[in-house]
C-alpha cells in the first residue's frame, strides 16, 4: 500500500482554513445575491428602459449620432453588456454602430441567433436579457448577460478589490497566529527529526501544552537512555549468547550446534584469599575486559562469567557473507575450513587469550609476586536453548564435558589447554608439540584421548612455511587457516611480515596478509599496532602510490587502519598520513583515505579542496556523500545524491544505491525516530523504489540489498521481527 505523504500541521491548518473561510464567503454572496437578483434585474431593466425612451425621439428624427451616444452612454454605465444599430437600406442592413465585450466579435452576429418576437419588452434568455426597438428602417438591439457569473461580476464589481485585500491579510493574520501557537511544536519536531535530544530541555514553551509534551518527551528520552543502561547491563551480565536466542525469539527446547569454551585462572582460591579484594578486582577487569575484545573478534559469545571463569559458545556463522581468503581456496580446502569454523575460532580464540595472558602474568608477577595463569577446555557438541521457570538457559553434553575435561589439567603451572583429540587432529599442524593422553571424565563411561596443548605454532612461523614463492594456485590452499590468526601477536607478525616484503619489492604474499588483517578488528586500543601500521604506511608509501595499479589489493592496506587503530589512538601525525594519500592518484586509495578520515574526524569540510579533481568519479563521490550525510541530513547532499541515483550511468547508481544502505542503516541504529520522521530519508527510501534494475549485475544486487534493508527494519520498527539488522 502506498503511503501518502504527510503535510506540516501549519500547513494543513492555514489551508483548511482558507479553503472554509473562501468557501463559505462565497456560498453565502451567491445565496445573498440570489435572494436579490430578480428585484436587481427589475431595477436594472427600468434603467435602461428610462434610457431608451430618450432613444426613440432621436430614432423618430433619424439622429443617429444621438443614437450611438446614448448607446455607449448605457455602456459606460455598464447597464448593457453588447449593442446593435442597424439600418435597412434596399433589402440590405446596413450596421451603423455595434458594441460587445468581447474583441473580435460581431454584436449584430450575435443577435441574429435569437429570434425578436416581441419589440414591447424585455426578452429573458437562459443567458442574456434582450431589448429590441424598431422605428421604421431602424432596428435597436439592446442586452446584458444574466448568467449566475455575470451577475455576481456586475453586483459586486466595486468589492471585488476590498475582498481580496480582505483574505490577504485574514490569511496573514491567521498563518502569524498559527505559527506563533504551534512555534514551539515546529522546534520540538524539528529537534527530534535531528535526533537532537538535549536540546528539548533548553527550549522555553510559549504554551502549557508544549511544555507538557517537552516534559514527557524529555522524561521518556530519559527513561528509554535508563533502560537501554540497565538492558546493556544485564545482558553483560546474562551473556551475549542467551542474549541474542532471546531477542531472536528462538522457540525454547531449539538444537544449536556449537562450541564451548572454559577458561579458568589457576590457584584463583588463594590468590583471592591472600590478596585484597581491590587487587583482584582490578587484575580480573583488565583480564575480562581484553578476553572480551578477543572472543568478540572471533565472532564467539560469552554465556556466563563466574568468579574467575568465562564459559563462552562459538556458533554457526554465514560463511557465504563472512568468508574472506575461503573463496579463493580450492574445493577440498574449503569444505574443511567451512565444515571446522567453529573449532577454529575457538581454538584460535584460546590463542590469543593465552598470548595476551603471558604479558598480563609477567606484569603481575613483577608487581604483586603471584602468578596469572589459564587453563582451558573445548567441547563441541550440540546445545538446546531451553526455558525455565527463571529464565533462559543452555542445556547439553558440551557444557558438561568441558567441567570434566577442565578437571583433568594436569600441568597449572603453563596456560594449558585441554580438547578432545578427534576433534582437532585434523588441525595438528598448528599446534606446536601437544600432549596426547588418556583421561577419564567423570560421568561417561569410556575413558578418552585429548590433546593438552600449550604452545600454538605462530603466525608467521606458519606463513612462512606454508608460502611458496611464484605457485600461488598452492598457497591459497596452504594458507587456509591465516584468516583466524587475530590475536595481538599475530596482527603485530603480520604487519611485520608486510614491511619485509615491500622492502623486497615481493608484493603477491601481501595480498593473503591484507586479507587475513580484514578480519582483525581491534576495539581496544592497541598502541604498539598503531605505531606498527603507521610505520609500514609510512615507509612505504612511495611503493602503495606507484604500485597500486598494478596490484589492486594495496589499496585496502590504507582502509585497514580502520579495524586495527583504535579511536583513542588517532593523532596528529596518523591525520597527516591518510592526507598524503589522498593525494594518490588512484581513487580506490583516495575513497579508502576519506573513509578512514571520516572514521576518526568529525570535521571533514576541510577535505573538499582534495576532491575538486574528483568529481567524475562515482567512488569518491559516494564515499565523500556518505561522510557528509551522517554528520547532518541536509537538502544540498540530498539533491547531489539524488543525481548520482537518477543518473544514466549504472555505476553512479550504485554508488547513491551504496550511500543510501549505509545512511538508512545508520540513522536507525542511531535513533529510529530520525530514521522514522525525518523527511530526506523519507525521500531517499521513495527514490529508491523509482529506481528499475537493468541489465548491469552490480546495480541489481545494490537495489536488492537495499530494499532488503529496508524491509528488514520496517518488520523492525513494527515489532514484527527482532532480528539484528545487519546486511553485509
Amino acid at each position: 500500500m502506498k503511503s501518502i505523504k504527510k503535510k506540516s500541521f501549519v500547513i494543513i491548518l492555514l489551508v483548511s482554513f482558507w479553503l472554509g473561510y473562501m468557501g463559505l464567503s462565497l456560498v453565502q454572496t451567491i445565496y445573498s445575491s440570489l435572494l436579490i437578483r430578480e428585484k436587481v434585474e427589475e431595477s436594472k431593466n427600468r434603467q435602461i428602459e428610462f434610457i431608451l425612451e430618450s432613444t426613440k425621439d432621436y430614432l423618430y428624427s433619424e439622429n443617429e449620432d444621438l443614437v450611438k451616444q446614448q448607446m455607449n452612454k448605457a455602456v459606460s454605465l455598464q447597464f448593457i453588456d453588447l449593442f446593435c444599430f442597424r439600418k435597412a437600406e434596399e433589402n440590405t442592413e446596413k450596421v451603423i454602430s455595434e458594441y460587445t465585450k468581447k474583441e473580435g466579435d460581431k454584436a449584430c452576429q450575435y443577435f441574429k441567433d435569437y429570434q425578436v418576437r416581441d419589440t414591447q419588452k424585455f426578452l429573458k434568455y437562459s443567458n442574456v436579457v434582450i431589448r429590441v426597438i424598431q422605428i421604421d428602417k431602424y432596428t435597436l438591439f439592446v442586452a446584458y448577460g444574466s448568467d449566475l457569473i455575470s451577475y455576481l461580476k456586475w453586483e459586486h464589481k466595486e468589492n471585488i478589490v476590498p475582498f481580496i485585500k480582505d483574505v490577504i491579510i485574514i490569511t496573514l493574520f491567521v498563518a502569524v497566529l498559527i505559527f506563533l501557537i504551534l512555534k514551539d511544536f515546529l522546534t520540538i519536531e524539528q529537534l527530534l527529526k535531528k535526533g537532537d535530544r538535549n536540546s528539548l530541555s533548553e527550549i522555553k514553551a510559549k504554551s502549557k501544552e508544549a511544555q507538557a509534551l517537552i516534559d514527557s518527551t524529555s522524561t521518556l528520552d530519559s527513561i528509554n537512555s535508563q533502560q537501554k543502561e540497565s538492558i546493556s547491563i544485564l545482558q553483560n551480565t546474562v551473556g551475549e549468547a542467551l542474549t541474542n536466542e532471546i531477542k531472536a525469539h528462538t522457540p525454547s527446547l531449539t538444537t544449536i550446534p556449537c562450541v564451548v569454551v572454559r577458561i579458568d585462572l589457576n590457584g584463583y582460591t588463594q590468590i583471592f584469599l591472600e590478596k585484597k579484594e581491590e587487587h583482584i578486582v582490578t587484575v580480573l577487569n583488565e583480564y575480562f575486559a581484553v578476553t572480551n575484545d578477543i572472543i568478540k573478534r572471533y565472532h564467539g559469545e560469552i554465556y556466563q562469567i563466574i568468579g574467575d571463569e568465562v564459559i563462552f559458545i562459538f556458533k554457526n556463522l554465514d560463511l557465504t557473507k563472512n568468508r574472506l581468503l575461503t573463496k579463493n581456496v580450492i574445493d577440498s580446502a574449503t569444505q574443511e575450513v567451512e565444515q571446522s569454523d567453529k573449532q577454529l575460532r575457538a581454538l584460535f580464540c584460546v590463542k590469543a587469550i593465552f598470548e595476551w595472558s603471558r604479558e598480563l602474568d609477567n606484569k603481575i608477577y613483577r608487581q604483586y609476586g603471584h602468578r596469572f595463569l589459564l587453563k582451558s577446555s573445548i567441547s563441541h557438541g550440540q546445545l538446546r536453548f531451553v526455558k525455565l521457570n527463571t529464565g533462559y538457559a543452555f542445556a547439553g553434553v558440551p557444557l558438561i564435558e568441558s567441567v570434566r575435561l577442565l578437571g583433568s589439567v594436569s600441568d597449572k603451572n603453563e596456560n594449558t589447554l585441554i580438547a578432545k583429540t578427534e576433534v582437532f587432529q585434523a588441525f595438528s599442524s598448528i599446534l606446536s608439540g601437544p600432549t596426547e593422553k588418556f583421561s577419564t571424565l567423570k560421568g561417561f563411561d569410556d575413558d578418552v584421548k585429548v590433546y593438552e596443548i600449550k604452545e600454538f605454532l605462530s603466525m608467521a612461523s606458519y606463513f612462512s612455511k606454508n608460502i611458496e614463492p611464484h605457485n600461488f594456485e598452492h598457497v591459497r590452499g596452504r594458507l587456509r587457516f591465516l584468516e583466524y590468526f587475530r590475536s595481538r601477536e599475530d596482527i603485530f607478525q603480520s604487519l611485520d611480515l608486510i614491511d619485509k616484503y615491500f622492502k623486497e619489492n615481493y608484493y603477491n604474499p601481501v595480498f593473503y596478509l591484507i586479507q587475513s588483517l580484514k578480519k582483525s578488528n581491534v576495539t581496544i586500543p592497541e598502541p604498539e599496532i598503531s605505531l606498527k601500521l603507521m610505520q609500514v604506511l609510512s615507509d612505504h608509501f612511495a611503493i602503495i602510490k606507484s604500485k597500486d595499479m598494478e596490484y589492486s589489493f594495496l589499496p585496502s592496506l590504507v582502509l585497514i587502519v580502520k579495524d586495527l587503530v583504535h579511536k583513542n589512538l588517532w593523532s596528529e601525525k596518523w591525520e597527516e598520513l591518510i592526507r598524503n594519500y589522498l593525494l594518490s592518484s588512484n581513487p580506490r586509495v583516495v575513497s579508502n583515505a576519506i573513509e578512514v578520515f571520516e572514521f576518526y574526524n568529525d570535521n571533514i569540510s576541510t577535505l573538499k579542496n582534495n576532491l575538486k579533481s574528483w568529481q567524475q568519479e562515482n567512488r569518491i563521490l559516494a564515499v565523500y556523500l556518505l561522510a557528509k550525510l551522517k554528520r547532518s541530513l541536509n537538502a544540498t547532499d540530498v539533491n547531489e545524491l539524488n543525481k548520482l541515483l537518477f543518473s544514466e550511468k549504472p555505476l553512479f547508481k550504485a554508488s547513491a544505491l551504496y550511500v543510501i544502505e549505509e545512511l538508512l542503516r545508520f540513522y536507525f541504529e542511531k535513533d529510529p525516530v530520525v530514521y522514522k520522521t525525518n523527511d530526506y530519508l523519507q525521500t531517499l527510501k521513495g527514490n529508491v523504489n523509482k529506481i528499475e534494475p537493468n541489465e548491469n549485475e552490480i546495480l541489481i544486487k545494490r537495489l536488492q540489498r537495499v530494499k532488503s534493508l529496508m524491509k528488514s527494519i520496517e518488520e523492525n520498527l513494527l515489532g514484527l521481527s527482532s532480528t539484528e539488522i545487519k546486511i553485509s
